[in-house]
């Protein structure tokens, strides 16, 4: 996170810490960004949802993909969690493209989720469960 301005008024907290006080890799630790605009690394889906978490077991993408409804297409995909991924995400579609940036934000597990219309790609079956998914899974976050 850019941290490009302070609050005027009063105070803005992550887990009872005023932002200010928080260095930028703190609070961008602190913060899952999911832009409209996805971006996916070269590699494999795996290194993609391991960005912001690299000791995450196959067991928690694949619970992360499951959340962002992405289980499916990956499952289907030769190599699954080892399938390539052109630079930019160029290998799937926009939609899978959002779900499979959802999926690595939930992987790294931030304090904040931050949804900049990610959802735009999806259809709305798949925009319903997704949403009623990670109503199930903030509603138990602290």
């Amino acid at each position: 996170m850019a941290k490009l301005l302070d609050a005027d008024s009063g105070s803005i907290t992550v887990g009872g810490t005023d932002v200010r006080e928080l260095d930028r890799d703190a609070l961008s630790s602190a913060i899952g960004l999911v832009p409209q605009r996805t971006y996916l690394f070269s590699g494999t889906i795996a290194s993609n949802l391991r960005y912001g978490c690299p000791s995450a077991t196959d067991r928690q993408l694949w619970h992360a993909l499951e959340v962002a409804q992405a289980r499916e297409f990956v499952e289907a995909m030769p190599g699954g969690l080892d399938a390539p991924v052109g630079q930019g995400g160029s290998t799937v579609s926009g939609g899978q493209r959002q779900r499979l940036a959802i999926a690595r934000a939930l992987v790294a597990q931030p304090r904040i989720y931050l949804f900049d219309d990610a959802f735009s790609a999806l259809d709305n079956a798949t925009d319903e469960a997704l949403r009623a998914a990670l109503a199930g899974r903030s509603a138990t976050r602290r």
